[in-house]
């Protein structure tokens, strides 16, 4: 067990079971970026780990408002969302929230519109816990009463949890690869630089203990960043082919199938 004695001012670890003497006693801190590492134990993991370990990360992307947002969709918007994203998706961990909230921010008053019909004919595509409504109004909505049936207004960011039409999602991802672009862009030295930066410190001890720690955590930041970066461009030239139609279709998810990470049913 692992606590914090005041008095002592120090971390105490307590075995649970007998040691033998001058057995070492190890403390694991988990599979964690090297960023994280530095910043809260003052220690990084050598590059060889960032190669081992790429795909248990997460990258930061940030969407911003667009000028001029339509009044129906504005007020839902507060400000610009970041978002964490894995550098390798999968089934137990996805970017649906960035998708989701990218979907919002471009979606247009027709996506919106055409999807509410889609869903009045086919109500199971429906998110959870929407109902359709019944009454003749509902055939008349304006865009901001159909928004808030297909997507989740009320969260932060507001997302539309589903594609609502082949162009929208070209859209939504066309903005993620944008913003993603922006963002390596940003890093004005490449990988390879700090590779040779850090084979000539192995060699000649160059660099100061805090320096060589800083050239290993963005040199783990870009391949991190570099790989979300090749999801967010196969997937928006994936849209761009003769299968995107197939690709986008509107589904339920088995009721059976366990979901894992808050992943929409629908």
């Amino acid at each position: 067990n692992i606590s914090y004695n005041m008095d002592l001012a120090a971390v105490v670890l307590k075995a649970k079971e007998s040691l033998v003497s001058r057995t070492a006693v190890t403390v694991g801190y988990g599979v964690r970026s090297n960023a994280d590492y530095l910043l809260y134990h003052g220690f990084t993991m050598p590059r060889e780990w960032s190669d081992l370990t790429v795909c248990t990360q997460y990258t930061m992307i940030e969407l911003p408002l667009p000028p001029n947002l339509p009044s129906w969709k504005s007020r839902f918007l507060l400000h610009p969302y970041r978002f964490a994203v894995p550098a390798c998706p999968n089934r137990k961990s996805t970017p649906h929230v960035l998708v989701g909230a990218a979907r919002f921010i471009v979606a247009t008053e027709e996506d919106v519109l055409q999807f509410e019909a889609q869903v009045m004919e086919n109500p199971g595509l429906l998110m959870e816990g929407k109902k359709p409504e019944k009454d003749e109004k509902f055939l008349h909505h304006g865009a901001r009463e159909a928004l808030s049936i297909v997507c989740e207004t009320e969260s932060q960011p507001p997302v539309c949890k589903t594609p609502l039409s082949l162009e929208s999602e070209r859209a939504a991802w066309d903005l993620i690869k944008s913003q993603t672009l922006a963002r390596v862009a940003q890093h004005v030295d490449s990988v390879e630089e700090d590779d040779r930066i850090l084979v000539e410190d192995d060699a000649m001890g160059s660099l100061a203990v805090n320096q060589r720690h800083a050239v290993i955590v963005r040199r783990e930041e870009k391949k991190t960043l570099q790989r979300w970066c090749a999801i967010s461009v196969r997937t928006s030239n994936l849209l761009r082919s003769p299968e995107a139609v197939e690709l986008i279709k509107v589904v339920r998810v088995p009721e059976d199938m366990k979901l894992g990470n808050d992943e929409p049913r629908v």
